[in-house]
């Protein structure tokens, strides 16, 4: 019987992709960022992007936060641009929430100047034009954060040397 028929194959289907939106929603943000970051699929990766501060705030021990740097590091690197670009569009709020959890979490001062910003200064040269300038929007957003020596130190050599 052709279009009333039950088809088996399609009911299979459909609760295959329930049973894989059901994982994901019981995986906690830490586990589901680090499974997109992991991903082979461009748009998780984007996803995963999306996700990092959501990620961060998440985060409620020290080694929770340094796995999760751990991911962004990696993520960092990726090849495709758009995932660098939603990367570094949320380092305003990565650098606030790392400030915020500085000392509830016990962590290292220097994170934000040792593992944020050369991310961002590094993205400044980054050969897709979209990223530089987001990475330059960041960069405007995150100098608060930072003393007059690092702003001279660091930064202001880097942007010199543009």
């Amino acid at each position: 019987m052709i279009g009333f028929g039950y088809d088996a194959d399609e009911d299979d289907m459909d609760q295959s992709m329930l049973d894989q939106y059901t994982a994901l929603e019981m995986l906690t943000p830490l586990e589901k960022f680090k499974k997109y970051v992991e991903s082979t699929n461009v748009f998780e990766r984007q996803a995963a992007g999306r996700m990092l501060c959501d990620t961060a705030e998440s985060c409620d021990t020290k080694d929770e936060f340094s796995s999760a740097m751990m991911y962004v590091s990696r993520l960092s690197v990726d090849p495709e641009p758009s995932v660098r670009a939603e990367l570094i569009e949320k380092v305003p709020g990565l650098v606030r929430i790392c400030n915020e959890k500085l000392a509830r979490l016990d962590l290292d001062a220097s994170l934000i100047e040792d593992e944020i910003l050369p991310l961002v200064i590094n993205y400044l040269e980054d050969v897709t034009n979209n990223v530089r300038k987001t990475a330059q929007a960041a960069l405007v957003a995150i100098l608060d954060f930072f003393s007059h020596e690092v702003c001279h130190k660091k930064i202001l050599p880097n942007i010199i040397a543009l």
